[in-house]
């Protein structure tokens, strides 16, 4: 997770230190995301790939909205699997700094839905309601092509069901998954 941070910083410096288009006003757009997900349960820390799609609306140069349904993948540590998705409504609250460098702050209200299974555990969870935040960089490519690099916490997930390995024992995990990642928006 660590190079991860790093890599994450590190890009972001770069996209500081370029300058070119220009701050969209308004307007639709349709992005997809790719990342590094990670959940902590019992001390363990499960990771994957996770994708996501996103349809969002510029308001002005400050303010975007966003629908998103995310996959966090199939988190695997120690004969457990864990897979989560949401489905959130996020507002981000835009800095620009150059003419096609914007900085956000991401804050909104998802829906989760959890599954864990392995080693005699089976367990799940739907509709819990959660706040995800996150913070990021855009950097416009061309007035069509946005990249962004973002860092989302918050997904809190929670999971009861139960283990066949001491006699049908009820259990329950919960916790919070985060995510780190690259978006390609496309202006329509």
């Amino acid at each position: 997770m660590k190079n991860v941070r790093w890599s994450f910083t590190l890009a972001a410096l770069l996209l500081f230190c370029s300058s070119a288009a220009f701050a969209r006003e308004s307007g639709a757009y349709l992005a997809f995301g790719l990342g590094h997900s990670e959940a902590k349960i019992g001390g363990i820390n499960y990771t994957s790939v996770g994708a996501g799609i996103m349809l969002g609306a510029q308001v002005n140069k400050n303010l975007a909205l966003e629908i998103e349904y995310a996959d966090f993948g199939e988190m695997v540590a120690v004969g457990v699997t864990v897979n989560a998705n949401s489905q959130g409504l996020s507002g981000l609250l835009m800095l620009p700094l150059t003419q096609h460098t914007s900085v956000y702050l991401k804050a909104g209200v998802a829906r989760m839905n959890s599954l864990l299974s392995g080693t005699g555990l089976t367990g799940w969870n739907t509709a819990l309601s959660i706040l995800p935040y996150g913070l990021g960089v855009q950097y416009e490519l061309s007035p069509k092509t946005t990249i962004r690099i973002f860092a989302d916490e918050g997904y809190g997930y929670q999971v009861t069901g139960t283990t066949t390995t001491v006699g049908a024992t009820n259990v329950s995990y919960s916790g919070g998954i985060s995510r780190v990642g690259l978006a390609t928006l496309y202006t329509f």
